[in-house]
């Protein structure tokens, strides 16, 4: 995946095929969560704020692969742990990672090599902690958010219990002026996922769910035909950026995004 000319190219369809082969793994440790198998304890850090071993687990699993398979590759992930809460698991482990997922698609065709130097990686193990320590995983995902050159490039949003239907893990994810697509982790099918011009706005805001006062509700409520999209935790607002951009690429209107 690097080439000998030492200038870190990487080929963009091993970094989509890497990052939607963990979130295989993701599924399996919700399903061993959900079923008992595995209880995650949980942790607290600054500002009473609560994160589970099940995070600490899938942002380590992230970078260890990320940091074999991609040297170089920066890595920003929401989990600032410097220690080892848990002891080594099968996740972590950088073998049997499957690099072929998109290899038999057309969707690969006319993608282009990056520089490693170009990216920068977000990590957001596990969105909506809260609802996971309560058991209830049909809101929670898990999410990455590649940039390029600080601007958003690639987002994957993961549903380990999409609906909350068994068998039903899907992960969507954009690629480079292609679009939308899901990936469903049991069967490995991707699908296109389309929109219609009456699902766009002509202006989009993407703001924090945390940070975002009235003032500024205040100003996005008077565009007209504007729509508020929240977006907590690192590298959401990096994906969501990046699932607009595709969504008005897809349906041929300018785009006016914040």
């Amino acid at each position: 995946m690097e080439d000998s000319s030492n200038n870190k190219l990487i080929q963009t369809e091993k970094l989509l095929s890497l990052i939607l082969s963990l979130f295989k793994r993701v599924t399996k440790l919700f399903y061993e969560c959900k079923s008992g198998e595995f209880y995650p304890k949980i942790n607290t850090k600054a500002k009473d704020e609560k994160f589970t071993d099940a995070d600490y687990i899938i942002e380590k699993m992230f970078e260890n692969n990320i940091y074999k398979y991609f040297p170089g590759l920066r890595i920003v992930g929401e989990e600032d742990t410097s220690t080892n809460l848990i002891p080594d698991s099968q996740y972590y482990t950088t073998d049997e990672v499957d690099f072929d997922i998109l290899k038999e698609t057309e969707l690969i065709s006319g993608l282009e090599d990056v520089l490693v130097d170009d990216l920068c990686l977000f990590i957001d193990p596990i969105d909506s902690t809260e609802q996971f320590i309560k058991r209830n995983y049909l809101p929670v995902t898990s999410l990455v958010g590649i940039t390029k050159d600080s601007k958003p490039f690639i987002g994957f949003i993961h549903y380990p219990l999409y609906e909350g239907k068994e068998n039903n893990s899907l992960t969507f994810f954009n690629i480079p002026n292609k679009g939308i697509f899901s990936h469903n982790i049991f069967t490995d099918e991707i699908k296109q996922v389309n929109f219609s011009k009456k699902d766009v706005n002509e202006w989009i805001f993407v703001t924090s769910s945390t940070n975002t006062n009235k003032n500024m509700i205040d100003v996005i409520d008077s565009f007209e035909n504007s729509a508020r999209v929240t977006a907590s935790g690192l590298g959401n607002k990096a994906m969501a950026c990046v699932l607009y951009d595709q969504l008005y690429l897809s349906s041929g209107k300018s785009k006016n995004l914040f």
